[in-house]
């Protein structure tokens, strides 16, 4: 199941009502809501053993900028040493281009 697109669908229909979301207008099964409720990222309200209502939780509302910034918190320190690896040998990589420009002469 693709949780994060039902997510995005709770959220999306969430700022337009700030309050609890029929899942007949999302087209939200129960199975699917309950795995979002399992996750910690909806509240499931029931209210009858066939009806219910879902509200994003707090960690639902923030779950795709929490995702953004972990992921940010790994490219970044990732990138940057890449270059810093790169930018240790520099000298060397040009050192060695003179001397091959120079056999070659």
């Amino acid at each position: 199941m693709r949780y994060a697109a039902k997510l995005k669908d709770v959220l999306k229909e969430y700022n337009k009502t700030f309050s609890y979301i029929d899942p007949g207008d999302i087209d939200l099964s129960r199975e699917q809501a309950e795995y979002l409720q399992g996750k910690s990222l909806v509240t499931v309200r029931r209210y009858t053993d066939v009806g219910f209502s879902v509200i994003p939780t707090g960690l639902g509302i923030t779950y795709f900028d929490d995702h953004r910034d972990k992921m940010m918190r790994f490219w970044i320190p990732t990138t940057i040493s890449i270059v810093s690896l790169i930018k240790s040998f520099m000298p060397e990589i040009i050192s060695l281009m003179r001397l091959l420009v120079q056999i070659s002469q």
